[in-house]
Parts: structure tokens; C-alpha cells; sequence
């Protein structure tokens, strides 16, 4: 696994790769110093005889970062793999050698665009002197954390790694096992489903006979002495239609015009008969008390479980900011309302900017590489590492304070 660093200098998060001595060659100094929208943005550093490759991750998210948070679904999966395949794609429009890019859970990132995911890779030379295939890490990493309940993304999963141990895969070789996939889902779902057979079609009456027919029906129905039906009358077609509008209308149209409204007409006059002898009782019966009868409703226990609260976060600025409650063991902050348990509004403050989670009776915090950065009593956190909280720490979510009690 590659072993990373992370640092946050002048406002900006860096992750850090050791590299090799020796002099640079023309394509790192060119891609150091140039900015390719496919590569993470770095500079190189050399210290104490050592190399190291400063990568500007801010405002991104790794793949296992956003696996973790977001969950691998079958939709996952393929959102991260189409992001990968089409950086790829554009790594051949600047001639930059695949070799030399790092495909790693923890050095390709993401950021969500509005439209979809967009990667940034790693460009690390050391990489093609190590000789790693470039997409077997990753698919180990979606096999190590994909819920095997859901048997769909574990299938696909390890599809994809089956694939990637077989033969040295690229991201297209990849996305081709996702199309096979939904090709075969897509197959399957159509063999599951019951063709009914079909049938003749019913003639229908052209719809302005219906609409003729509809109007003389409700035409007779004005009448009201005609629905005032006795035990014993009979109604007949004479009652329905006058001999002229007899011999107009159709057989479909006198059928028609009997059964649309006659018989519930007629039995809503039997039971309003019914109702005359025997009247409906009252809903509201007099209550005959037992004092051997317990009316109370039972006592409801609390469940310790629910909205147990661990700790608070006190606010202690001045803006439109409020008081939380932490109460789950894993307690996200941030501006975003999806996904966050304490929902900041300043707009420096990044959609999932912290989380504070509890182990036993300890709280930790860790920035999830927050644009504006998270502080501890004034220090900054470093993005990889947790820190352990105590009573009345003041913490910053970029610039809005609170203290921890």
C-alpha cells in the first residue's frame, strides 16, 4: 500500500509521496510547473536528501474516503470507474505516460461536480519503477469494502477484480465488464418478466355516440319524478327513450343508456326504504363505566438508544450559528444537509468538512480535507490523523467557533 503523508500549509491540504533522488527528467519538471486539469497540481521538494512530491488535494476526496462515506452500490462503482476511464482518456491528449500515473484508493481523488464525478490523478514517477498494475489495487480495495449483502455491487466487484488479476487491466477493459454486466442484468430482468397474451381488441363506439348517449342519459335524469321508483314499478326502455330517440339510438346505445345509473339509482332508493324502517343507531353509545377496568393508557419506557447525548458543541461566535448535540458515536459536520449530523451555514465551511467520532468514553476529530481547514485550539489538525478531544476544547470549522463540553 502506498504510504502517504498529509500536511496543510497557507491554507491548502497536500498530500505527500516520497520519490527517488536524482535529477528530475523533462516531463516531471514540465508537469510541476504547469497546471493539466487530469493531474493533481504538485511541486517537489527535496530536503535533507530527500525527494518528496507535494500534491494540492484540497476540496477532494479519495476513493476510499468517498467509498466509505457514500457506500459501494453497483451506481457507485461505476460513477468512480467512468471518472477514472475518462481522465485516462485525456492523459493521452497531453502524451503523459500511463506508467506514471499512481491508480491507488488513496491517491486518485474526487470531486463532484454537479453533473457527475470528475478524477484527478497522481502523477509519481516512482511508479513505473515499481512496476505496480495500475488498476489491481483499487479492485482489491472495492472487494475489502462493498457490503456482500448486496449481491449485486459484490458480484460486480469481484468481476472487476477478477478482471484486473487476469491480465494487466486499463480502466476501458474495466468499463467493459460494467456494460457486460448491465447487459446480462438488463437480459435477465426481460426473462423474468410474464408476456401476456394478446387479445383481440374490443370494438369501441366512436366517442360521439358515446357523448350522445351520455347526454340524453343525464337528460332523463333531470326528470325526477322518473327516479322516484316504487316498490313494485318496472323500469322499461320506454322510460329511457321517447319514441323518436328510440328509433335514432343504437342497440349498444339503449344498453348503454339502462345500465349506466339505473340500478344505482334504484337500490339507493331501497336503502333509503331500509333506512326509513330501520333507522341507523347513534355512533356515540352511552359508556357503561367498570371499575374493575383499567382505562389508562400504558407507561411507555424511554429507549436509552434513542437521542442518547454524548456531548455538546457549544457556539460561541456571533453569526446565525446554533448549538449541537452529539449524538451518534460517528458525528459529521458540515454545510451540506445530506449526510451531516451538525449542518454549519457559513459558506467557508465545506459540505463535509469534520467528523468527531467516540471510542469508548473518548471523542476524536478529524478534518476530512475541509477547503478552510479544521483547528484545535488554534493549531491546525493535519488531514489522516485523529485527534483526541477533551473538556471545553475550542475547535474551528474553518472560521466559526465552538467549544466541546
Amino acid at each position: 500500500m502506498m504510504q502517504a503523508e498529509y500536511n496543510r500549509s497557507q491554507g491548502v491540504n497536500y498530500m505527500i509521496l516520497e520519490g527517488q533522488q536524482g535529477l528530475l527528467d523533462y516531463e516531471e519538471k514540465m508537469l510541476s510547473e504547469n497546471t493539466i486539469p487530469v493531474l493533481l497540481n504538485f511541486h517537489i521538494v527535496r530536503t535533507n536528501a530527500k525527494l518528496q512530491y507535494w500534491y494540492d488535494i484540497t476540496g477532494r476526496k479519495s476513493v476510499r474516503t468517498y467509498a466509505e462515506r457514500e457506500g459501494l452500490s453497483v451506481e457507485n462503482v461505476q460513477k468512480i470507474m467512468e471518472a477514472v476511464a475518462a481522465a485516462y482518456r485525456m492523459l493521452a491528449q497531453y502524451l503523459i505516460r500511463e506508467e506514471k500515473i499512481c491508480i491507488d484508493p488513496d491517491t486518485v481523488f474526487l470531486k463532484n461536480t454537479g453533473t457527475g464525478l470528475e478524477a484527478a490523478l497522481c502523477f509519481y514517477p516512482k511508479n513505473e519503477a515499481d512496476g505496480q498494475n495500475s488498476m489491481l489495487s483499487i479492485t482489491e480495495f472495492f472487494l475489502g469494502v462493498v457490503d456482500h449483502e448486496k449481491t449485486d455491487a459484490a458480484e460486480l466487484c469481484y468481476a472487476l477484480y477478477e478482471e484486473a488479476v487476469r491480465r494487466d487491466a486499463s480502466p476501458e477493459s474495466l468499463l467493459q465488464v460494467l456494460e457486460n454486466k448491465s447487459d446480462q442484468a438488463l437480459f435477465a430482468q426481460g426473462q423474468q418478466e410474464t408476456i401476456e397474451p394478446e387479445n383481440e381488441p374490443v370494438p369501441q363506439e366512436p366517442k360521439e355516440k358515446e357523448e350522445r348517449t351520455r347526454r340524453k342519459f343525464w337528460k332523463r335524469q333531470e326528470k325526477e319524478d322518473f327516479w322516484d321508483t316504487k316498490e313494485n314499478d318496472t323500469v322499461t326502455m320506454d322510460d329511457v327513450f321517447s319514441e323518436e330517440e328510440e328509433e335514432d339510438a343504437s342497440l349498444a346505445e339503449r344498453i348503454t343508456a339502462f345500465f349506466s345509473g339505473i340500478p344505482g339509482r334504484l337500490f339507493g332508493g331501497f336503502r333509503k326504504k331500509k333506512e326509513e324502517i330501520f333507522p341507523p343507531k347513534d355512533l356515540e353509545e352511552d359508556l357503561i363505566y367498570d371499575p374493575h377496568m383499567d382505562y389508562s393508557e400504558p407507561t411507555v419506557l424511554l429507549s436509552a438508544d434513542k437521542d442518547t447525548c454524548f456531548g455538546k458543541l457549544i457556539y460561541e461566535g456571533t453569526e446565525d450559528e446554533t448549538d449541537h448535540m452529539i449524538v451518534t458515536d460517528e458525528f459529521h459536520i458540515g454545510s451540506a444537509k445530506k449526510g451531516n449530523q451538525a449542518v454549519l451555514h457559513s459558506p467557508v465551511v465545506s459540505h463535509h468538512h469534520a467528523k468527531i467520532t467516540k471510542k469508548d468514553d473518548t471523542f476524536y476529530i478529524e478534518d476530512l480535507n475541509s477547503t478552510n481547514g479544521t483547528y484545535l485550539n488554534g493549531e491546525a489538525i493535519t488531514l489522516g490523523h485523529k485527534y483526541e478531544l477533551k473538556y471545553m476544547d475550542r475547535i474551528h470549522f474553518a472560521n466559526v467557533p465552538y467549544r466541546i463540553v
